[in-house]
């Protein structure tokens, strides 16, 4: 079994301090979905936001997520979407989200490092509503794909 919490560490400590800096910067322009940069700005606030922002952070965040994950059909952002929806107690708007990705996420190609984050947190978002059937089946996917 995958264990979330540790791949969530992982993620954390990805964002080294250099990275970190970008957080406090004016907010950046956003990216078109689909272009291939190193780093995403929005992305790296994302993730600073989930660790230790706070709720103005998150909602902040929450908004660039809606725009990328809605407007732009960007399945990796409606996955960070609906994490922050639980962090930020939208239960409903994350069941939402959860509809309308976990299907798309388990058929997605391909299983990289981008769909391995997707996938931690969808079943992250899923199992912290109590969504435990499909928490399970995100678990044995990324166990399916652990170590390639």
């Amino acid at each position: 079994m995958v264990d979330l919490d540790h791949l969530e560490r992982e993620l954390d400590l990805a964002l080294t301090e250099e990275l970190r800096t970008h957080v406090t910067a004016p907010p950046p322009a956003p990216v078109p979905a689909g272009d291939d940069h190193p780093i995403d700005p929005w992305w790296v606030r994302f993730r600073a936001a989930l660790a230790d922002g706070d709720e103005h952070e998150r909602y902040e965040v929450l908004d660039h997520c809606r725009e990328r994950g809605w407007c732009h059909d960007d399945l990796p952002w409606r996955g960070a979407l609906t994490l922050l929806c639980t962090r930020l107690g939208r239960v409903e708007e994350a069941r939402r989200e959860l509809d309308a990705t976990v299907d798309r996420c388990l058929e997605a190609q391909p299983r990289d490092a981008a769909w391995t984050d997707l996938a931690t947190d969808l079943a992250e978002a899923a199992e912290s509503i109590g969504d435990g059937r499909r928490a399970e089946r995100l678990r044995r996917a990324l166990s399916a794909t652990a170590g390639r």
